[in-house]
């Protein structure tokens, strides 16, 4: 059974709106250039290391 929403307000904002992610995406766009097998994976531990060192500093 489907979750109804018709009485909830929903808000939905993109992490690009957010935050600018031009130096994430330019580092998926060089690696998916030259590794595009590997790109996705080489993105995500770029983006959690990015994550944990932002949070370790405060």
């Amino acid at each position: 059974m489907p979750l109804d929403l018709s009485n909830t307000w929903v808000v939905d904002i993109s992490a690009t709106a957010l935050f600018d992610m031009s130096e994430s995406d330019l580092i998926f766009k060089e690696t998916f250039e030259s590794d595009p097998d590997t790109a996705i994976q080489k993105y995500r531990e770029f983006m959690l290391c990015d994550l944990i060192s932002h949070f370790s500093n405060k």
